[in-house]
């Protein structure tokens, strides 16, 4: 949604009305609402008119009021997920991730927050949901950017930054998957939003075997694996088979057998140490 769009939509202006506010032509406001960029002067003479205090105007319909974001971003600060994000929050972490969060629970048919925030308040399902949503992003971002960020890989960067770009989504999509009380549109938006991940998953696989790269992880487990445990198993899905040869292979299943001799060790210490 635009700036035009959201003046007829939210304030119920027709484009003649928005042309003499801002002293303009009506066919102007048109390319506008089309997607011709618009001036510094004349966007800030937009914003004063719908009374928007962001850019993005999708952020805006979400949220209502600036009060309501900062409440919001107030609501994210109980969560400790500063370490991943490299610092205390500012207002760059509001707009990067509590938005983010936010726009792919709205997506996928969870209601937004809006002014009423005493509401939102009391309704301690929608708060655990959007606290582990923002968990569960700062989670896949340590591991994609651990096993997925080779940036000095120009074939691989555009790649890894889409998948950056649906964190969100992702989370979200783990978060349907899990639960049992969803609205009716979560499933469509869970099974666009694996075909994509899936999508850009195989293509990253398929650049490093191009470039002679080896697989180092299943990648495909940011889809398959509770974000909770991405980092408890190494290779534990076959879905990255296809992309490693025979040879590598057999090493994986070396490591694994020679894992659980390891976890059967462990168990068997462990009852030792308790008698």
């Amino acid at each position: 949604m635009n700036i035009i769009e959201f003046l007829v939509k939210h304030h119920n202006l027709n484009q003649s009305q928005i042309a003499e506010a801002v002293g303009v032509s009506r066919a102007q406001v048109s390319k506008w609402k089309s997607g011709d960029s618009i001036s510094f002067e004349k966007r800030e003479a937009l914003q004063k008119l719908c009374g928007a205090f962001t850019d993005d105007f999708e952020v805006f319909s979400m949220f209502g009021t600036e009060e309501s974001a900062v409440y919001w971003s107030q609501v994210a600060q109980e969560v400790d997920t500063w370490s991943w994000l490299g610092g205390s929050p500012d207002e760059d972490w509001v707009h990067l991730n509590v938005y983010q969060v936010l726009k792919a629970l709205t997506d996928s048919g969870f209601i937004a927050p809006n002014e009423t925030l005493e509401d939102k308040k009391d309704d301690e399902h929608f708060l655990e949901i959007f606290r582990t949503a923002v968990v569960y992003t700062g989670t896949i971002d340590k591991w994609v950017d651990l096993y997925m960020g080779n940036y000095d890989m120009d074939s691989t960067m555009d790649i890894t930054e889409e998948v950056f770009a649906s964190l969100a989504d992702l989370s979200v999509y783990h978060i349907i998957n899990e639960s049992k009380d969803v609205p009716e549109s979560a499933q469509l938006f869970s099974t666009s939003t694996y075909s994509k991940l899936n999508q850009l998953i195989h293509q990253y696989c398929l650049q490093r075997t191009h470039n002679n790269l080896p697989i180092m992880e299943d990648y495909f487990k940011i889809l398959t694996e509770n974000p909770e445990v991405l980092n408890d198993d190494f290779f534990k899905a076959d879905a990255i088979d296809e992309y490693i040869s025979f040879n590598d292979r057999v090493v994986r299943a070396e490591v694994m057998a020679l894992r659980m001799q390891v976890e059967s060790l462990q168990m068997e210490i462990a009852k030792l140490k308790a008698k």
